[in-house]
């Protein structure tokens, strides 16, 4: 039985802005905007920066060093923090499944969630957040998953768990928690309504 609902921040509560944010600085700095955000995302995991082992800056400065970046740390940051929006949608079914359930974000996210959640405050809606940058472990390492179910004291199989990202999915059912790929709300709201009252 389904106790807990656990959802993935960008690309699923948010807009995701780090892609849309990084492709940006790409265009801008005159690099191709796949490669570039290919590259993005391996220095991410190559340094520690989404599992909190360096700063940001630190980040940033690895990047510089395989590509040339033509903005300051605080420009790139904007164009990337400012593309993350708030779906209203999103937490409005939040809200109506916490009247039941348990809900929970797990995010490969820096400190940049602490900082969103200044901004937006979304955490008040969600009962545990975890954090690749506090937890230092990210969704790429499955065990994620099921450390995440023992700090809840939950059963793997008593959680669901959204996220826009095929691997994430995978991972999560072969620790044997429910994956639902989001792909557009209506889909995870038909797809929720077969599994939890909502």
């Amino acid at each position: 039985m389904i106790t807990t609902v656990i959802f993935d921040f960008g690309g699923v509560i948010a807009e995701e802005g780090w892609a849309k944010g990084v492709r940006v600085i790409a265009e801008k700095c005159g690099h191709e905007p796949e490669g570039f955000f290919k590259l993005c995302v391996d220095t991410l995991f190559e340094t520690g920066f989404v599992t909190g082992a360096v700063r940001e800056e630190e980040y940033w400065e690895a990047v510089s060093k395989k590509t040339d970046l033509c903005m300051s740390v605080a420009e790139m940051k904007n164009e990337i923090l400012g593309r993350f929006v708030v779906r209203p949608e999103v937490i409005e079914l939040v809200k109506d499944i916490r009247k039941h359930y348990t809900t929970v974000i797990l995010s490969d996210q820096t400190h940049w969630l602490d900082e969103l959640n200044e901004r937006d405050g979304f955490f008040e809606n969600f009962d545990h957040v975890f954090n690749s940058y506090h937890d230092r472990k990210s969704k790429r390492d499955e065990s994620y998953f099921t450390d995440t179910c023992r700090k809840l004291n939950i059963r793997p199989d008593e959680a669901v768990f959204i996220d826009d990202n095929p691997g994430n999915i995978e991972r999560c059912v072969k620790m044997g928690l429910y994956g639902i790929l989001c792909t557009n709300f209506a889909d995870v709201k038909e797809k929720l309504g077969t599994m939890i009252r909502i």
